[in-house]
């Protein structure tokens, strides 16, 4: 006995677990209290998403535009160049009900305002407002971070129970009917060798019940879980676009009932309104040198 303590003998059996067990409790205790040190109540653990090099960040806009200011619609149509488009496929898309442009960079007014509108929902959201004339628009807007070479989805309406469609292929006119139906856009984005970025949206009808499925990928098969989809490959719409200019989609007011107006009619509201999309690569030159030798190397 040293100072008045006791010196006390455990045997050997029960020291060994017994002292393991204490080490763990040590560990457990010492570990939380690191921990909780460092980590300040007030920030999350959690880092937002970054765009990656190899990433092409698109800002996708929907406006929905009731029956009321149609007429405004219209004209704002004549500001858009659909010649960009070739002939034979603007032929097409008009059969279809569609209608596609660019929007260079100098804006039309109204187009400017709206994009400004659009600009001030914080992230991906929905905005409704009344501007000076009274025009009540709603505005959706959503950021993509397409991987190039690979399709993105984008949801064009929300899915309806019964869709009937009459669609033109090669100069026959065609009726389907889809149940539990959504119309959507894949969605593509290349940088080309001058800088600019080449979009490609193809319309899409995902319908039916989920299922899993196996489909190839990267060497392997993976699980999917997916619905039966109807791609309009003859209806695709390519546009070559630079910094600030904008691929607009709408539909032919005058084609009811076309794949075009499922796309772009909001049949969910009362009264029915148009819808336009307004597609916007946020940053269209290469980040380096690098990015330029990758491209060259793909090309070959």
């Amino acid at each position: 006995m040293m100072n008045g303590a006791k010196l006390i003998r455990i045997p050997a059996n029960v020291a060994a677990g017994s002292l393991g067990l204490l080490w763990l409790l040590l560990m457990a205790c010492c570990g939380c209290t690191a921990v909780s040190a460092d980590l300040d109540k007030s920030e999350s653990p959690l880092v937002p998403l970054q765009k990656s090099a190899q990433q092409i960040e698109v800002e996708v806009v929907f406006v929905r535009v009731p029956d009321s200011t149609e007429l405004a619609v219209d004209r704002l149509w004549e500001q858009v160049d659909e010649q960009a488009i070739p002939a034979q496929q603007r032929r097409r898309l008009w059969k279809n009900g569609f209608r596609a442009g660019i929007v260079g960079t100098q804006l039309p007014v109204r187009l400017a305002e709206i994009l400004q509108r659009a600009s001030s929902i914080e992230g991906d959201g929905t905005v409704q407002f009344n501007t000076a004339d009274a025009e009540g628009l709603g505005v959706t807007r959503r950021r993509m971070f397409l991987q190039r070479g690979r399709n993105g989805e984008l949801v064009a309406a929300p899915v309806q129970a019964e869709l009937q469609v009459l669609h033109v292929n090669d100069s026959e006119l065609q009726g389907d009917t889809f149940y539990d139906a959504q119309p959507q856009f894949s969605i593509l984005a290349q940088r080309t060798g001058d800088g600019r970025v080449e979009l490609t949206l193809v319309p899409e009808l995902h319908f039916g019940e989920y299922r899993q499925r196996y489909v190839p990928g990267e060497g392997m098969f993976r699980l999917d879980n997916s619905r039966d989809k109807k791609v309009f490959e003859q209806l695709k719409i390519q546009a070559s676009v630079s910094a600030g200019q904008i691929v607009m989609l709408g539909a032919q007011a005058e084609r009811s009932g076309s794949l075009g107006y499922q796309f772009f009619t909001d049949t969910t509201a009362t009264p029915l309104g148009r819808k336009l999309l307004l597609v916007r690569v946020a940053e269209t030159s290469f980040g380096s040198i690098f990015d330029r030798a990758e491209l060259a190397d793909s090309e070959r």
